[in-house]
C-alpha cells in the first residue's frame, strides 16, 4: 500500500526535488526498511519497515520511471519500452529463484540483510560528482 501511494503522490515532489535528492532519499528508505524487516523480532514489529520499504522503493520507481520517459523522448519510446518492459519479468524470475535459494539456505528474514550493502552502494554512487563533468540532478 505505501508503494503504490508513494506512486500515486510523488510525482510533482519528484519533478520539485529533482532525481538526485529522491533516488538518495529513496534508497536510505529502502535500505532502512531493509534493516527493520530483518531485525524485527515479530509480525507486528515488521510494519515500520515494510513502510519504509516500499516508500522508498516507491520514490525510486517514480524517479526511474520519469526518466525513462525523458530518455524515450530522445531515442524514441518504442525502443525504449521493449527493453524496459523485458526488465519485469527477468527481475521477478531471478529474484524469485535467487532470493528462494537463499532463503533456504540462510533463513527468510536473514535475505533483508543481502539487499542492504546493494542500497547502500547505489546511495553511495548518487553521492558522487557525475562521470565526464555532466550534471547529475
Amino acid at each position: 500500500m505505501s508503494f503504490i501511494t508513494t506512486l500515486l503522490l510523488t510525482g510533482s515532489l519528484a519533478a520539485q526535488l529533482g532525481p538526485r535528492v529522491c533516488y538518495r532519499t529513496g534508497f536510505s528508505l529502502t535500505a532502512a526498511g531493509l534493516l527493520l524487516l530483518g531485525s524485527a523480532s515479530g509480525p507486528g514489529w515488521m510494519w515500520p519497515g515494510i513502510v519504509l520499504l516500499g516508500i522508498g522503493l516507491g520514490l525510486v520507481q517514480t524517479v526511474t520511471l520519469s526518466r525513462v520517459a525523458q530518455i524515450g523522448g530522445r531515442l524514441g519510446q518504442g525502443k525504449v519500452s521493449g527493453l524496459i518492459l523485458m526488465t519485469f519479468p527477468i527481475g521477478g524470475i531471478l529474484g524469485g529463484l535467487l532470493g528462494g535459494w537463499a532463503g533456504e539456505r540462510l533463513g527468510l528474514q536473514a535475505v533483508y540483510y543481502l539487499f542492504v550493502p546493494v542500497f547502500l552502494a547505489l546511495l553511495a554512487a548518487q553521492s558522487r560528482p557525475a562521470l565526464f563533468g555532466g550534471d547529475r540532478t
